[in-house]
């Protein structure tokens, strides 16, 4: 049995954690080995919370990890002053974060089409969401026609897509968010025409000054996507390539930032 954390709004504030006395993990944190970063999260039984996985027929396996990274990005709130004092001199580029489910669609060393949810291997033929609202825009002709990418990572939004339609879609669409040559990402200067017609709207704003400037935008955010609903929140992306991403601090693992609105994650509870 689990206790999930959610956002919640209490007396005009946000209450996004909890706070509990050392004293009652003391057992477990006496047997902590201090080299390991995530030893005492194990131990005390503190993780990060994911749905189930809704239908296994979609899957054929774990994600090809071997094949390209998992898409992902750090929680705004969770960078030390540290790492934001690198961050904050490097140039970056606001998107809108689309309410969807995220899809990876790769081209392997052979030239054979390999497709992915965040966490898994999914068929690809035409009887799932994934390949569907892959192969209805072309994007697998595309990246097999594609010399200069590999790998394309997307949200797919919209009804039929088991996900909230928060943004009300007519159908499903594809928001691509990262394109990666290898495992670098590929700057959004020199994507393929193919991607930047299908890419998550650009914001036309500056990178601001503190984490907490960062937050209160995304929670006053309106969707690009369907002007008049709240969008999730923003993702900031290097505008730099490869010699800008290995600025990055090492804890780092993907050239992104992401802030979600607290307003919608009170909203709907999460």
């Amino acid at each position: 049995e689990v206790h999930r954390l959610k956002t919640a709004s209490m007396r005009g504030s946000f209450s996004q954690g909890t706070v509990l006395p050392s004293a009652i993990f003391a057992n477990e944190i006496a047997t902590v080995d201090p080299s390991d970063p995530l030893a005492l999260q194990r131990a005390i039984r503190v993780g990060l919370w994911e749905s189930d996985i809704d239908d296994p027929t979609l899957f054929c396996g774990d994600f090809p990890t071997h094949l390209a990274r998992k898409s992902g990005s750090i929680r705004a709130e969770n960078l030390t002053p540290e790492q934001w004092e690198v961050i904050a001199d490097l140039n970056w580029i606001a998107t809108e974060k689309v309410d969807g489910t995220s899809c990876t669609l790769i081209r392997d060393k052979d030239g054979e089409l390999v497709l992915a949810s965040r966490k898994m291997q999914a068929r690809l033929d035409t009887n799932n969401r994934y390949s569907r609202a892959v192969i209805d825009v072309g994007l697998d002709a595309a990246l097999l026609a594609e010399a200069d990418v590999d790998t394309i990572q997307m949200e797919i939004a919209g009804p039929t897509t088991g996900h909230k339609n928060t943004l009300d879609l007519k159908g499903p669409r594809v928001f691509i968010f990262a394109v990666l040559k290898g495992r670098e990402a590929v700057p959004r200067a020199e994507w393929p025409q193919w991607a930047l017609n299908l890419a998550a709207p650009v914001l036309e704003v500056n990178f601001p000054e503190t984490v907490t400037e960062l937050v209160a935008m995304a929670d006053g955010l309106e969707s690009v996507v369907t002007p008049g609903r709240r969008a999730e929140g923003m993702v900031w992306s290097l505008a730099g390539g490869a010699a800008e991403q290995r600025l990055l601090p090492a804890e780092l693992e993907h050239p992104t930032i992401k802030v979600i609105s607290r307003k919608l994650l009170a909203r709907n509870k999460d």
